[in-house]
C-alpha cells in the first residue's frame, strides 16, 4: 500500500511539473504570434524538411486545415530540402538535384585550352 501512495505521489508531482513548465511557457510566449509567423512568414518547405529531417510527425507542427493548404510542401520537399543556396541565390529544388546538375554540367578532365 505505501509503494502505491508513494509510485502515486511521484505521478503526481511529475504532473506538477510538466503543467509548471506549460505555464511557464505560456507566459513567456503570450505577446509572440508564433502561428501567425509560421503561416505567413515560413515557407512551408522548410518546416516539413524539418519535420522529415527530425522525424518529427507534421501533425505537430500543422493542423488539418495547414496541412491541406500545404499539401503541395508536404508532397515536395524532403529531408534535405535547402530554400538557399550559399551563394543567397533562391533554389527551388533539393539539394540533391543541384549537386547532380552542377556534376553534370562540368567538364571532366579537360583542360583548359580543350574546351
Amino acid at each position: 500500500r505505501l509503494e502505491q501512495a508513494e509510485k502515486k505521489v511521484q505521478r503526481s508531482e511529475e504532473a506538477l511539473k510538466k503543467l509548471e513548465v506549460q505555464a511557464l511557457d505560456r507566459e513567456e510566449n503570450k505577446d509572440i504570434a508564433l502561428g501567425t509567423s509560421k503561416l505567413n512568414y515560413l515557407d512551408p518547405r522548410i518546416s516539413v524538411a524539418w519535420c522529415k529531417k527530425w522525424a518529427v510527425p507534421i501533425e505537430k507542427i500543422y493542423s488539418k486545415t495547414q496541412r491541406d493548404k500545404f499539401r503541395w510542401a508536404i508532397d515536395m520537399a524532403t529531408a534535405d530540402f535547402h530554400f538557399y543556396n550559399y551563394e543567397g541565390e533562391i533554389v527551388l529544388r533539393n539539394i540533391d538535384d543541384t549537386a547532380q546538375e552542377e556534376d553534370e554540367s562540368s567538364p571532366q578532365g579537360q583542360s583548359d585550352d580543350e574546351e
